[in-house]
């Protein structure tokens, strides 16, 4: 059966007119509001167009004589990438080895084999004729979820007070930006006396544990619909 290609073009031709549609719904939200100031979130998982439909918003209040600042989430994890990466792992490793001891499966055989997976980095796949692995991973893969996307994870409170400052009606926001490296943490000093809307383009912009931003429209890219 043919199918047609779905090309780069096609992708951001649809994205402008989720965008055109999704504008007017947003605008008038925001009329409804009557606030000075105005927080739109954009979120859902990476590579779905988050950042690119806080441009396109952007763009399109600019039009209207409206003057926005994008923010990204992604600034606010407790650790740098690397350091994030290792505690997901001690957690998973962590939380299986204790749930092979809980469910009285380790032995120094088992021992032996998971550390040679450990070392390769291959323990948290399938592996043939090893069933005690799977009750490893199930510990670990809980621990991950109790962790991933959570408070313990992310600064939800730096970027809750952002948005808490933004309605207050400051004048100047320090934006944080996080690299990949310990020595690569800084703050940008930005006025935004005279900003309209805030923009918060982050996969857990519609999470529970944001608060005091009182966003007016939660753009779910995962669904691509307004919420």
């Amino acid at each position: 059966m043919d199918t047609k290609e779905i090309t780069v073009s096609d992708l951001a031709q649809e994205q402008i007119r989720n965008a055109e549609r999704l504008f007017p719904l947003i605008r008038k939200k925001t009329e409804e509001k009557e606030e000075k100031k105005t927080v739109i979130s954009v979120s859902g998982g990476s590579g779905v167009g988050k950042t690119g439909m806080a441009f396109l918003l952007q763009n399109m209040y600019e039009k209207q004589g409206k003057k926005s600042l994008i923010i990204s989430g992604d600034n606010y994890p407790h650790r740098i990438p690397m350091y994030n990466d290792a505690e997901r792992i001690a957690r998973f490793r962590m939380s299986g080895l204790n749930g092979l001891i809980t469910e009285r499966l380790y032995t120094d055989e088992i021992k032996e084999k998971l550390l040679e997976l450990q070392k390769a980095g291959r323990d948290a796949e399938e592996q043939e004729d090893m069933q005690w692995l799977s009750t490893y991973q199930k510990y670990g893969d809980k621990a991950l979820t109790d962790y991933l996307g959570t408070d313990q994870e992310l600064d939800y409170e730096a970027v809750s007070n952002l948005l808490m400052q933004f309605h207050g009606g400051t004048s100047q926001l320090l934006l944080r930006h996080m690299g990949r490296t310990p020595d690569d943490i800084w703050y940008d000093r930005r006025d935004v006396s005279d900003t309209d809307i805030l923009i918060l383009e982050w996969t857990h912009g519609n999470s529970a544990y944001l608060q005091g931003g009182r966003c007016i429209c939660c753009i779910d890219q995962y669904a691509g619909r307004n919420t």
